[in-house]
């Protein structure tokens, strides 16, 4: 009981150590969580790391080997077939194709697309599009990437598979990827940003070619003794090189022999014309080529193929009321000098208008009355029977053509496109619109350089509101008609509302129009020869074609119910004669060469022919830019590669997405780094 307890006394110094070591505690504490997050952060990077995780450009982590829908498109048109390295582009794109598919994950879809214009449709099995895209070959037709695009687009929408593909096979020449609708292929695709666009370049960045254009022929039927001259554009990409060009023509057997040799000096990005005369060629159709001699890299070019006729002079009956008044017209289109040599492509026969009624039409192709008189009803029954027939007239109004009533009765309407109203006297001139008619292809070719204004129009016939079938070919500047044209049965009729028959010097008498005694009155020469080739229907059939296009023949002989053609490839094909309209209708003109229509016996029969052609935008290898292809395709809709290492890396970027595994290892590099600095720092200040 008496036991002393001991007392606890504080040691000042000893308190003092207490409290700091509570300090330092809770110091290492804070330090041993920020150590702890590092550590933890090193092992979670290293787990992420190792998962190889990706991110989509819609932020949906992907993975390698879920089934494609892919589309693969091809430009398989005739500028593919350039040659570099002794392949085609084509093949390399075949080549690049057939590897793409050992790369497609298994259950994959597959669409081939090319430039025929086929319904798109899914492959039944890889091997049944690998065997599609053996069997591809050249297309001499142009169907635009774009829009073999836009229908790989629909056909991917109908595919289940959640990730669709389009690869587009190509050598990057501009003509290959023009829009119909610029900017409608990149809206498409900024609306599908699930659909993947590979762009596979087969293309050469230093093209050397030699081309030559087509083949400009200033007329298809040479009559009598008269000869033309043929004018090749040509031109060359590369070095400066000189060739021989040579023009050969087929024999009756077909066969080609040289005619004339041209030695040319091809200078790059500079386009030269080259002229071959053709003389002497006896009565039929004439075929023949101008090629380069020797081989090219595109070799689709070196050829031009042409076809020509050669007849006797169109007959055609001239009225007029006196036989000065058909100086002008018949001058303009069968000059004295042509009809002395030959060369003449039209007979004129004048007679005056009392005569009109006791000469047989139908020894004529066409008939022209100048500045009539009031005719008889049997006159006008007699050009309608003419023309139902399948002859053309041709109506000049002027001075004569009154009472108007005598115009106006039935059987003048069913020639004239209208009834007649009224004389206009303000002036005006001719404004022929170059792309309206056929017969103004010529002066399309003339650009502004025909100066109609230069012969004014003083005084011409205003008409009422013409006839359902009738066509206004040619206007005057203030908008009226000047020149009318109406089928009539199977003929045709043209009517001009002012005369060709004038004389400008007639004391007392102001003319109707200065067209043809201007100054230098050619235009009046050239438009009088179009429409007289119009209206004997040198125009109609059409020898010189693209391919692609119709090539409509001619057969008036009724014996003849069949026409058997020859293609270029030795192939026979019988097409059936329209019976109302007498024409044959090819419509498989390709590949590009000379074709023979024949029916009938070798002597008497009909033994024609045409020829078909490439287009010059084939010749065109200009690359495309990669502004260019953006703005048909958006700035980051696609991805362009030229190797299979390219190609399976923008397969990997598409499919799986960017890898962040990379990024992963370099951000664990620095927490360690990190955490080492903060670990030995904290250790050493607790020592």
């Amino acid at each position: 009981v008496m036991r002393q307890k001991p007392r606890q006394i504080p040691f000042p110094a000893l308190q003092f150590l207490a409290a700091r070591q509570t300090a330092n505690r809770r110091s290492l504490r804070l330090r041993h969580w920020v150590l702890l997050t590092l550590r933890v952060a090193l092992i979670a990077l290293v787990a992420l790391a190792l998962a190889q995780p990706t991110i989509l450009g819609t932020g949906v982590l992907g993975g390698r080997e879920a089934p494609v829908a892919a589309a693969l498109v091809f430009d398989t048109s005739p500028r593919m077939e350039y040659r570099h390295q002794n392949r085609s582009r084509r093949v390399v794109a075949q080549e690049f194709a057939a590897w793409i598919l050992t790369r497609l994950p298994g259950q994959s879809q597959v669409a081939v697309l090319d430039g025929r214009a086929e319904q798109a449709a899914f492959s039944i099995d890889l091997g049944a599009a690998q065997q599609r895209i053996e069997r591809l070959r050249e297309v001499p037709l142009e169907n635009l990437l774009p829009r073999q695009i836009e229908q790989a687009l629909d056909l991917l929408s109908e595919s289940p598979l959640a990730r669709r593909e389009i690869y587009v096979f190509t050598d990057r020449t501009e003509d290959a990827w023009n829009e119909q609708t610029p900017g409608r292929l990149q809206t498409r695709l900024a609306e599908q940003t699930d659909v993947g666009i590979y762009v596979i370049d087969v293309g050469v960045e230093q093209v050397q070619n030699f081309s030559l254009g087509s083949i400009q022929i200033p007329r298809e039927v040479m009559t009598g003794q008269g000869g033309l001259t043929l004018t090749v554009p040509v031109s060359r990409q590369g070095s400066d090189e000189s060739r021989p060009v040579e023009l050969l023509l087929a024999d009756q057997q077909q066969t080609l022999r040289r005619q004339a040799v041209q030695d040319v000096t091809w200078q790059a990005g500079r386009a030269e014309q080259i002229a071959f005369p053709l003389r002497g060629l006896a009565p039929g159709t004439h075929q023949g080529v101008i090629r380069l001699a020797g081989d090219d890299a595109l070799a689709c070019d070196n050829t031009r193929y042409f076809t020509v006729h050669v007849r006797d002079a169109w007959q055609v009956l001239v009225a007029a009321a006196q036989p000065d008044d058909a100086i002008y017209w018949t001058e303009a289109i069968s000059p004295e000098l042509f009809r002395r040599t030959g060369r003449a492509q039209f007979k004129c026969h004048v007679v005056s208008l009392d005569q009109l009624e006791s000469v047989r039409l139908a020894d004529y192709r066409a008939v022209c009355l100048l500045d009539p008189r009031p005719l008889d009803n049997r006159v006008w029954e007699d050009l309608v029977r003419y023309a139902t027939a399948g002859g053309s007239v041709a109506l000049f109004l002027g001075r004569r053509a009154q009472p108007i009533d005598q115009f106006n009765k039935p059987s003048a309407l069913q020639l004239l496109p209208a009834a007649l109203v009224r004389q206009s006297r303000h002036e005006t001139f001719l404004a022929p619109d170059r792309a309206g008619h056929p017969m103004l292809n010529r002066f399309g070719q003339l650009a502004n350089a025909v100066p109609w204004q230069a012969y004014p129009v003083f005084r011409y016939w205003q008409l009422a509101p013409p006839q359902p079938t009738a066509r206004v070919v040619v206007p005057m500047a203030n908008g009226d008609p000047a020149i009318f044209e109406q089928p009539l049965g199977k003929g045709l009729v043209m009517t001009m509302v002012t005369p060709v028959s004038d004389a400008a010097n007639r004391p007392g008498r102001v003319p109707w129009n200065t067209l043809p005694t201007g100054l230098e009155p050619w235009p009046f020469v050239m438009l009088a020869g179009e429409m007289m080739n119009h209206l004997v229907g040198s125009h109609a059939q059409q020898a010189n074609l693209l391919v692609g296009q119709p090539a409509v023949i001619s057969v008036p002989d009724r014996r003849y119910q069949l026409v058997s053609i020859t293609t270029p490839t030795g192939q026979r094909i019988r097409q059936n004669v329209d019976p109302r309209s007498r024409q044959a209708v090819v419509s498989a003109t390709e590949p590009a060469g000379n074709f023979r229509v024949r029916a009938g016996g070798a002597d008497d029969g009909l033994n024609t022919g045409f020829s078909v052609n490439l287009s010059d935008r084939f010749s065109r290898l200009t690359r495309l830019s990669d502004e260019q292809l953006s703005a048909t395709l958006g700035s980051d809709r696609y991805q362009v590669a030229r190797t299979t290492a390219e190609i399976e890396r923008n397969q990997g970027v598409g499919r799986v997405g960017h890898e962040l595994s990379p990024w992963l290892m370099i951000l664990f590099a620095l927490v360690l780094a990190a955490e080492q600095l903060l670990a030995n720092r904290f250790y050493k200040e607790s020592f």
